[in-house]
């Protein structure tokens, strides 16, 4: 089987938002990032009672976006005035090539991983509660996850809701590639107490990111260090640049999924434990 990291929601490009994700009182909060002409809007995603995932962003100076590609879903709990669609990841292009080449399919684990900062609630709004002395370009974070139960590809997808953006724009966008759609299992194949694709709770041993060091600088489980070979590419070239000691490297910020080919049972059992501890 397959442990894929995929780096997902709001980066540091302005087409990936140009700011981070949010984790607010031990809860990850993943921005969607923006697409024009989705029909999903920001406002139509709840951050709590009274605000809109729109109304914090304004608060936390994020202006230019109105509308999103809300991809993965892992389960968004306030989705107002929009059919709710079964908990999916949608790839496309080259990305999804490279899934499709190492056989990511049926109990494949996707690990999601993004660059958050936390924030805080001040007066009457959000802002950023800036860690500079731990973090000092915010953080790198393992957020959520998702275990395949079956891979829709390319016409295929027309089987899913039409709401799930690669439906929706598949013959507009993703016509000339690879379009697949990974459905995530009802339960977790290795507990069925576990729903099989969610958000994680805040815990620091999520946290990628090396303390006091910018955040694509990461120090690593070891048994993550063991199980990088040629087939994790981002990493493996990264390891091959650099004198990799302490479980330390540096993540190419410009990956997009690490894939862990036929992974070892040191690193299934890492990626599964991450899930049983964290699952919400």
């Amino acid at each position: 089987m397959n442990i894929i990291l995929s780096r997902k929601g709001f980066d540091s490009t302005l087409g990936g938002g140009g700011h981070p994700n949010w984790i607010y009182k031990d809860t990850f909060y993943p921005v969607p990032i923006p697409e024009n002409n989705s029909g999903i809007k920001y406002e139509n995603l709840k951050f709590n009672e009274n605000k809109s995932y729109l109304d914090v962003m304004l608060d936390l100076n994020v202006r230019q976006y109105t509308e999103c590609h809300l991809d993965p879903n892992l389960g968004y709990k306030n989705l107002e005035g929009l059919d709710f669609w079964e908990k999916s990841l949608g790839q496309a292009g080259n990305s999804n090539q490279s899934l499709k080449k190492c056989n990511v399919d049926t109990d494949s684990i996707f690990l999601f991983f993004g660059w958050f900062e936390k924030i805080k609630f001040v007066g009457n709004k959000f802002e950023y509660a800036k860690i500079k002395k731990d973090y000092p370009t915010g953080m790198h974070a393992i957020y959520g996850y998702l275990e395949v139960d079956e891979r829709l590809d390319d016409d295929k997808v027309f089987g899913f809701n039409r709401m799930q953006p690669h439906v929706k724009f598949h013959n507009k966008r993703y016509n000339k590639g690879s379009n697949s759609i990974y459905k995530a299992k009802d339960q977790c194949s290795f507990n069925s107490e576990i729903k099989g694709a969610g958000l994680f709770k805040f815990d620091e041993k999520l946290i990628l990111t090396e303390r006091n060091k910018t955040r694509s600088n990461w120090i690593l489980p070891q048994e993550v260090m063991q199980s990088i070979n040629k087939e994790t590419t981002y990493l493996y070239q990264m390891i091959n640049k650099q004198n990799s000691i302490e479980n330390k490297i540096r993540f190419n910020t410009q990956g997009q999924e690490i894939i862990f080919k036929d992974a070892n049972q040191k690193i299934i059992e890492w990626a599964r434990i991450l899930i049983k501890n964290n699952h919400t």
